[in-house]
């Protein structure tokens, strides 16, 4: 008969080889990995169960308990580092966007007041403009020189002389030969 410590022992030796290949979830046996594997007690192995504790097979005397196997690890495709990176950027690019419309807006306004103001001037100068065309017609003139300073218009005709160039040379000798006089009896 053979033996049956023998059997159980190396039973307990598959036992912890399969365990230990499978908490690696790399499907590398344990001869790959350290030899501390292989003798670390079997509380001490880290395991994610997901499903029940049942086991697959009915139980038997001969066989040693069948341990629940581990959910694959699922990677995530996005790291946390780079969402939360890719959520701060956005919050700044929103922000900035806010910012940029309110900013808009503002000077959407005071360009509105600045027309509004421009309006006003050339509005203004137009008023101006009509004022001074008001003051300055000849209708205007003509009748504040009657009446202030009592100018009228010519009846007769505009009568053109002729003048002598040899006369007009002689009356500034004449002029001339004056004022010198009266300078030296001073």
């Amino acid at each position: 008969m053979p033996d049956t410590a023998n059997d159980t022992s190396l039973i307990d030796s598959y036992l912890r080889r399969a365990t230990d290949a499978i908490s690696f979830g790399d499907g590398k046996s344990t001869s790959q990995h350290s030899d501390s594997s292989l003798h670390r007690p079997m509380d001490e192995t880290p395991r994610v169960f997901g499903g029940t504790l049942s086991s697959p097979h009915p139980p038997s005397v001969e066989t040693a308990p069948v341990l629940p196997r581990n959910r694959k690890v699922v990677r995530r495709k996005i790291s946390t580092f780079n969402l939360i990176l890719v959520l701060l950027t956005s919050a700044v690019a929103i922000v900035l966007y806010i910012g940029n419309v309110i900013r808009v807006g503002e000077l959407a306004g005071e360009i509105g007041k600045l027309q509004e103001a421009h309006q006003r001037n050339l509005n203004d100068q137009e008023i101006l403009r009509a004022h001074i065309n008001h003051l300055s017609s000849l209708d205007r003139i003509q009748s504040m020189a009657e009446k202030t300073l009592g100018l009228v218009n010519p009846k007769q005709p505009t009568v053109w002389m002729d003048i002598d160039r040899e006369k007009v040379q002689e009356v500034a000798s004449d002029i001339a030969e004056a004022r010198e006089r009266r300078l030296k009896k001073k």
